[in-house]
Parts: C-alpha cells; structure tokens; sequence
C-alpha cells in the first residue's frame, strides 16, 4: 500500500509479512535452511578445520608438555636425592615389619651400626688413609 497509513495497518501488515517468511521458513527442505546441521569451523584463511582431528593435536602437545615439565621438575628437585628418599624410605618400611624389640643376634642391625659413618670416627679415617 502506499500514501498515508494509520499505525494499525502498518503493525498488521508487518505481523502478515512475518507469518508467511515463517510459513516459507518452515516449510523449507532442512538440507537448505541448513536446520540440524553440524558446525562448520574454519581457521583464518576459510578453510575448514576437522575439530576430533584438532582435539587430538591438542591433547598430544599437553600431554608432551606435561611430560616436559614433569621431567624438568624432578632435575630440579634432585634425581640422586629422589632416589636417596625412595631408597630411606623402602628400609622404613621394612624396618616397620620388623618386631619392635631387637637383639644381639638381629644381623639387620649389626649391619646397619657397621655401616653408619659417624663424624670424627678415627679408625675410619685410619682405614681411609691406609687405602
């Protein structure tokens, strides 16, 4: 319509022109309004990017990096003295099943009163001189 029109007409004639684009919309093949579809990501050039394909990439450099940063965490934290730990560790735990009261003939503990180094211990010293 043209020439002058009240605000009623106008609204009516929006609201008409918007019920037949949805009866068209609707009744539209889902290949061609592309409703259902899967999302089609590209990267910055427009081409298309396989996201599962992405993803992995993605899980692989962390899980590379973490091993990186794992790795260099145990050269800072010392690789002898984390051995050093294990190792005290592992005689804790087979001291703790061992009974509790110990005697003269327990060899374990003869063997590790031997094998102390104690500071200021001459016949050590001696022995080291004589080598």
């Amino acid at each position: 319509k043209a020439g002058l029109q009240s605000g009623l007409s106008v609204r009516d004639q929006i609201r008409e022109a918007r019920r037949r684009e949805e009866e068209v919309f609707n009744k539209m093949d889902e290949g061609v309004s592309g409703k259902g579809a899967a999302t089609v990501f590209r990267d910055k050039e427009g081409r298309r990017i396989d996201m599962k394909m992405e993803r992995m990439k993605r899980r692989h450099e962390e899980e590379k990096e973490a091993e990186h940063l794992e790795k260099y965490a145990e050269w800072g934290r010392g690789v002898a003295q984390s051995k050093m730990k294990a190792q005290e560790r592992d005689d804790m735990l087979y001291e703790m099943t061992k009974p509790l009261a110990r005697y003269k003939d327990d060899k374990d503990l003869d063997k590790l009163l031997r094998e102390t180094e104690r500071s200021g211990d001459l016949m050590l010293e001696f022995i080291k001189k004589k080598k």
